[in-house]
């Protein structure tokens, strides 16, 4: 099985900056065996990034060969990782002139643009995969229809982890690393440094003024990505508070650094998760570290089972009054506060101070639920069982796909009868070896024949066996436009070479060959006898 996909590259304060997902790629090309191949284009005039990874059966291109792939490859799958426009990716297909399912990987804020435009320009053999269920209910929602009339097309599959990396060294040596004390209880948590995505920073902050007062021992490190430098902001205001002791901010730190601050945790705590802000992979990670996670979670469902592998937050709780935002979100504009609470984004600061109380005083429930969150995430989101869900819904797209495919075919071949210009009675798959003379030679002289030149005025065509051949249609044409005078097989050959400028054109041989023996047997072209 062949996987393509395109490389997308966001824009941040000016800069562009990948977000393709290379652990994804590993982890499918490692343990399925059956994924030969993943192709990546990259977009117009860009090239990869200096730390481009290495991976085998991995293969990258530039997106203005892309018709030249599509000439000499047929791929199964398109795979997409949410940041491609769908009308682009169904634009691809439909210039390939093959037939494979595309499947989304969609990211929960691409809802908020306009999830039916989304939805409905996709195939009934083409998927969106969701990372939550919560996901699945939005479409319902938005749609107005059953779960049942959508789950054809929103698939949901959680994310992975490699659980062999979870753990880059003990406690004692991550904390010594990381200058932190050894005999404090550390409260991690992995957030956005962001106006729209940090919402839960200062209501967390605010619970610290709380549990500091009986707590003394207690220290929360606050890291994660910070775009638009919010995390100075933050701690300017820190700062000035009686909690630059307890309060660690570590803003944009290196992936081996974030591994050391999980490492060196007590306790995770993730308070928001909402449409714009997935938490799931920060909690993978806290949980498959064998740490007690305090999170919202996908609503009845999604990672934590309360008090069995960690402690599960309310998932909206508003505050008492529109002012008592002031104190949330000291350093946000009353124009987006609004947005912010409709959200979802506001947590209880009661019940985070309940929880995080829990479990700073019982060491033994520290480790009951660490353990407990550890063997649930070694149980159901390894890499191997998440690659194999990916796999199996390819191959039912694929299924159904090829159902889909010889439907609409033979409809088109009912209505475009009189242009047929294959038998009825053809229906062998090895037609085109049984019914293939095996002695044309280069030296055989081609014309064109009446259903040639009807076919190239009309511009229609019909492929052989469309799902295991790809037929490229200009190719076709030009041979059909050079038999218009007798020729022979090498002189068509050496013409159509003569158009593409690159030095190895040994594999196009074949392909032409391919192409014009097809329209030998299609018999848009015919032998004329003489050699």
């Amino acid at each position: 099985m062949k996987v393509a996909s395109l490389y997308p590259f966001m824009r941040g304060k000016e800069v562009l900056y990948p977000v393709f997902y290379w652990n994804f790629v590993r982890a499918l090309l490692r343990h399925a065996e059956e994924i030969t191949e993943f192709h990546v284009f990259l977009p117009l005039d860009s090239y990869p990034p200096l730390r481009f990874p290495e991976i085998s059966n991995v293969y990258v291109h530039n997106i203005i060969k892309l018709e030249e792939f599509f000439q000499e490859k047929p791929i199964d799958v398109w795979h997409d990782f949410g940041y491609t426009d769908v009308s682009h990716l169904t634009h691809i297909r439909r210039l390939s002139r093959q037939y494979f399912p595309i499947t989304i990987a969609i990211p929960p804020w691409r809802l908020v643009l306009d999830p039916i435009e989304i939805y409905s320009e996709l195939a009934d053999y083409d998927a969106l995969i969701c990372s939550k269920s919560s996901i699945l209910s939005s479409f319902c929602i938005a749609d107005r229809r059953s779960e049942q009339d959508l789950v054809s097309k929103v698939v949901t599959i959680p994310p992975g982890i490699d659980i062999t990396k979870s753990h880059i060294s003990d406690k004692s040596d991550a904390r010594y690393l990381l200058n932190l004390p050894e005999e404090d209880i550390i409260i991690l948590c992995e957030t956005d440094f962001s106006v729209y995505k940090g919402g839960d920073l200062f209501p967390l902050i605010h619970t610290f003024d709380t549990l500091t007062q009986k707590h003394g021992n207690i220290r929360l490190i606050l890291s994660g990505p910070d775009v638009y430098r919010y995390a100075e902001q933050i701690q300017n205001r820190i700062y000035a508070s009686s909690l630059s002791r307890h309060i660690l901010l570590r803003p944009n730190v290196t992936e081996s650094a974030q591994s050391l601050l999980f490492s060196a945790a007590d306790i995770f705590i993730s308070p928001s998760d909402t449409i714009h802000c997935d938490n799931q992979m920060q909690i993978l990670r806290a949980m498959s570290n064998s740490l007690p996670t305090i999170a919202t979670d996908d609503g009845e469902e999604g990672l934590i089972e309360h008090n069995k592998n960690g402690l599960k937050l309310k998932r909206i709780c508003k505050p008492s009054s529109y002012d008592s935002l002031n104190s949330y979100f000291p350093l946000v504009s009353d124009e987006v506060k609004p947005l912010i609470l409709s959200q979802g984004i506001v947590i209880d600061t009661k019940q985070v101070i309940e929880y995080l109380t829990l479990l700073i005083e019982d060491a033994n429930l520290r480790q009951t639920l660490g353990e407990a969150a550890y063997h649930y995430v070694l149980a159901n989101h390894q890499w191997s069982i998440i690659v194999e869900k990916y796999v199996s819904l390819w191959r039912t797209l694929c299924n159904k796909m090829g159902s889909a495919v010889n439907e609409s075919i033979a409809s088109e071949n009912r209505e475009r009868n009189h242009f047929s210009l294959l038998s009825d009675s053809i229906t062998n798959d090895n037609f085109f070896f049984l019914n293939m003379s095996q002695d044309i030679k280069d030296n055989t002289v081609l014309q064109l024949t009446a259903s040639g030149a009807t076919l190239l005025e009309t511009k229609h065509i019909i492929s052989y066996d469309v799902l295991k051949d790809i037929i490229y249609r200009p190719i076709v044409f030009k041979i059909l436009n050079l038999a218009r005078s007798a020729t022979t097989m090498s002189e068509i050959v050496n013409a159509l070479l003569r158009l593409v400028d690159q030095d190895n054109t040994d594999s196009l041989v074949s392909n032409i060959n391919y192409h014009i023996m097809w329209c030998i047997k299609q018999g848009l072209i015919t032998r004329s006898g003489k050699e």
